[in-house]
């Protein structure tokens, strides 16, 4: 089995999804009192190059892949060459006796078996890994003392068991407190080297400061998105159309302010929602010139960032909200599930306790308190999907679907008059279908809702998300 921490090559993970728990673990850890965090950023020297065949093969066996397929993977590994070209020259043919080929799918599967018994023993301290960045952190009680270097030990043992190597010059420490206390932390080692300690570090492509803050993120994204928009002004001046241009701004520039969003958004302060929303202003001014941003947005059909960062924290939340998905077990429980009883809010979701305003607008909190009816996101699809409503030959197994799934909707609540509170409805005629039943297809599941309010059932309704 995986290790249910590793984010990197799998489906239905992402760097959000490994941020979102990140952040989670450590301002719910910094909820309890007298507490303080040190986390440690690994680096593994020529990561994909050092892994050794015979350790990798032994541990697919250990996983359990059958046995026909080892061959093929052996195969797959040996007996590789390669040269280096340049220009017309070229160089001898040279075998690669270690490592995985990278740029292959199959490579990175392969190291994450490699380091898939990476893990931490002691219960203060936890560690997540995409591909082969590995973070780890450890929970500190201010009356007690560290045992990280402990665990840095115990690392350091497993990377030469493994014939892996930690690099000590560009792994970090950072030290993220908010108790009174002098700073005279016991150092760190990695291989005889020192940890170099620092105030903030980029992890995943977003910035990270200790004090769990999202200035320094937002200082970066803003200057590397306002850079771009000299691209604009060029393509502007050679005549390029809006519409082309508009495409280029959403490709480059704003996909550069919403990275990750869904992590920071929660907490981020208004005046920081101001700076990133100045740089769409200055876009949108380039395209449309002598307009001002509210009819640039209307003409560009464009929204607020702000307003497309709430729907990314919603967009978020439907997926984790999937049973199936890495983070379901993050969601507060529903209210039905908490007291036990039929009420007439059991699909809304508990806040969890929150003893401060830093953990209280994190994601998961937040989400607990904005989204407050978790059916509500379950039946809403994401503003760049077109739900197909279908009919079809036999009702599903409706009764069976809601004991597994005990957060979804009466079947019988779900009519045409909500359906157009939500959404815009397109008709489409096909063949008459005898049925009553409809169905929403939902990323790896499908929800079954009765229709009987539908008079024509030879329609077919496509909804649209009345907002953008």
């Amino acid at each position: 089995k995986i290790d249910p921490k590793q984010f990197g090559s799998l489906r239905g993970s992402s760097t959000t999804f490994s941020l979102i728990d990140m952040i989670n673990n450590w301002l719910q850890a910094l909820d309890s009192p007298k507490r303080y965090l040190r986390i440690c950023f690994l680096d593994f020297s020529k990561a994909f190059d050092r892994i050794n065949h015979n350790i990798l093969i032994a541990k697919l066996i250990a996983l359990g892949v059958r046995r026909c397929l080892i061959p093929w993977i052996c195969d797959f590994l040996s007996n590789r060459r390669q040269a280096v070209k340049i220009n017309e020259s070229r160089s001898e043919w040279a075998y690669v006796n270690g490592g995985v080929p990278q740029g292959t799918k199959l490579g990175p599967i392969l190291f994450l078996v490699m380091i898939n018994d990476l893990k931490m023993k002691s219960l203060n301290s936890s560690h997540w890994k995409y591909v082969d960045d590995v973070t780890i952190s450890e929970v500190i009680k201010e009356t007690e003392e560290s045992r990280l270097q402990t665990e840095l030990n115990e690392l350091q043992q497993w990377a030469c068991e493994n014939d892996m190597k930690l690099n000590g010059l560009k792994c970090k420490k950072m030290v993220v407190s908010f108790l009174r206390q002098s700073d005279n932390y016991t150092p760190l080692h990695i291989n005889d080297q020192q940890l170099e300690l620092v105030t903030s570090f980029k992890i995943l492509g977003l910035t990270i400061n200790n004090h769990l803050k999202w200035n320094d993120n937002v200082a970066i994204i803003v200057k590397k998105a306002s850079k771009r928009l000299y691209i604009l002004r060029v393509l502007r001046r050679s005549g390029i159309p809006p519409a082309d241009l508009l495409s280029i701004y959403n490709a480059l520039i704003r996909s550069v302010l919403e990275y990750a969003c869904a992590v920071w958004h929660t907490s981020l302060p208004q005046y920081l929602s101001n700076k990133i929303e100045r740089v769409q202003k200055r876009a949108l001014r380039i395209l449309y010139p002598f307009t001002d941003y509210a009819e640039a947005l209307s003409i560009s059909r464009c929204s607020r960032l702000d307003d497309r960062r709430q729907s990314i924290c919603q967009n978020t939340l439907q997926k984790i909200a999937n049973p199936c998905s890495k983070l379901y077990h993050l969601l507060p429980s529903t209210r039905g599930n908490v007291h036990g009883r039929s009420l007439r809010n059991n699909n809304q979701l508990s806040l969890p306790k929150c003893r401060t305003e830093r953990f209280k607008n994190s994601f998961i909190p937040y989400i607990s308190i904005v989204f407050k009816n978790l059916t509500e996101i379950l039946i809403r699809p994401s503003s760049k999907t077109k739900i197909v409503l279908y009919l079809q030959l036999s009702t599903m197994a409706s009764k069976d679907l809601q004991k597994r799934m005990p957060f979804l909707p009466n079947m019988k609540t779900l009519d045409r008059d909500w359906l157009d509170r939500h959404y815009h409805l397109e008709k489409v005629y096909l063949k008459r279908l005898a049925t009553n039943s409809i169905v929403l297809p939902f990323h790896s599941f499908t929800y079954t809702f009765n229709m009987a309010k539908f008079t024509n059932r030879s329609k077919v309704y496509i909804a649209k998300q009345k907002y953008r």
